[in-house]
């Protein structure tokens, strides 16, 4: 027996003894004995220790595959053609995220439903409640009432790092626990579709109609997002997906749960990142011309410094009030370095009204500080 074999071998039998150890944990004991959250615990501690062995993938699948759900929403009419849907029928996926029966799933699957079903994973068809919408992040918060539910580990989305596996789980054309694999192929991609918040995952697995609010899992099982698009000239999967950070959506679902509505800070202030698109913006709407991001930032003596661009500010709101301009690069925020417009419209829409901020920008090559008092946001039409 050569050296290599052997040390495949050994590889082999540990991960067989640690999937064997928490499958025991999971039925090994007595009906009597059993505690739904141990067992959780158990299949969640198993996972880690098989991360980055081949043993991982069906056991995240497995464990998974227990917490996703089967969607359908009968509506008098909608016109969305990104989830799977009959004459008045759609068709999606969801997750459920504590015990007490909290389902997240996209807006648009649900949207302008009268009846919301959901097929739960050991096929128990049930009518849930809508416990509240935000069609700004495409995020639905649904609710049964159905005990021993076995709820998804909610991973953090600030830490996926692109090339990491990612696995995908949901009812792609009606076909429920389908599961595909992939990996994170982008972070922060912005420019998609129009919803308000972006900066999606981009992920290559493979996702299509139906597939709408599942979720996007690492391989601890832990989700980090929740399936929202493609982009795609077929209709179809090609080879480009987009799922919303899971931190966004556990900020949106805990709003959500305690007042069925989203509140959003707002200072007034409309920016842009450093980028061409600005270069063109500045030439067709002020009376500054630039040919190019250098000599954008020549003109304004911006140096190397990073940070957004100020396109403007509302008459009489807080940046006004805290005397930010057009043409300010807002450097810093509440302390913190600013890298993108779509990273900071989140750290905002996240802020409390009433609370305070403390800004640093950069003017005619000067370095300036400003604070003001975050408002609630207007609510969009």
């Amino acid at each position: 027996m050569n050296r290599q074999f052997a040390s495949s071998l050994a590889l082999v039998f540990l991960a067989g003894i640690t999937l064997g150890a928490s499958l025991y944990k999971l039925f090994g004991q007595t009906s009597e004995a059993r505690d739904p959250e141990k067992e959780r615990a158990a299949a969640y501690e198993g996972l880690a220790r098989l991360e980055g062995s081949f043993k991982s993938f069906p056991a995240v699948a497995a464990v998974v595959s227990e917490s996703v759900v089967h969607i359908t929403a009968v509506s008098a009419e909608s016109t969305d053609e990104w989830v799977l849907r009959d004459p008045n029928i759609a068709t999606g996926s969801g997750f459920i995220i504590n015990a007490a029966g909290d389902i997240v799933t996209n807006n648009h699957v649900i949207q302008g439903a009268s009846q919301v079903r959901v097929a739960l994973p050991g096929g128990q068809e049930v009518l849930a409640d809508v416990v509240g919408t935000d069609p700004e992040t495409d995020i639905a918060l649904l609710h049964v009432e159905v005990e021993g539910l076995k709820p998804l580990l909610m991973g953090n989305s600030d830490e996926v790092i692109v090339g990491e596996w990612v696995m995908a789980v949901g009812s792609p054309y009606g076909l429920t626990n389908t599961v595909t694999t992939g990996i994170v192929s982008a972070k922060g991609r912005s420019g998609v579709g129009s919803l308000a918040y972006q900066g999606f995952i981009q992920t290559d697995a493979a996702v299509n109609p139906g597939n709408s609010g599942g979720p996007l899992v690492n391989l601890r099982g832990e989700v980090i997002g929740v399936t929202s698009s493609i982009l795609s000239k077929s209709g179809g999967y090609d080879g480009i997906s987009f799922a919303i950070p899971i931190n966004r959506a556990k900020f949106v679902a805990a709003q959500l749960r305690k007042t069925g509505t989203v509140v959003r800070g707002y200072i007034g202030a409309y920016f842009a990142d450093m980028n061409q698109d600005l270069v063109t913006w500045v030439n067709s709407s002020t009376t500054l011309r630039a040919r190019d991001v250098d000599d954008l930032r020549r003109k304004l003596r911006l140096g190397d410094a990073r940070g957004v661009f100020v396109l403007g500010v509302a008459q009489d709101g807080p940046a006004a009030r805290a005397g930010l301009r057009l043409g300010d690069l807002l450097t810093e925020f509440n302390g913190q370095p600013v890298t993108t417009q779509p990273e900071l419209k989140e750290r905002i829409a996240a802020l409390a009204p009433g609370q305070k901020v403390e800004l640093t920008v950069l003017r005619n090559g000067k370095s300036l500080a400003a604070s003001l008092e975050v408002q609630q946001r207007p609510r969009m039409r």
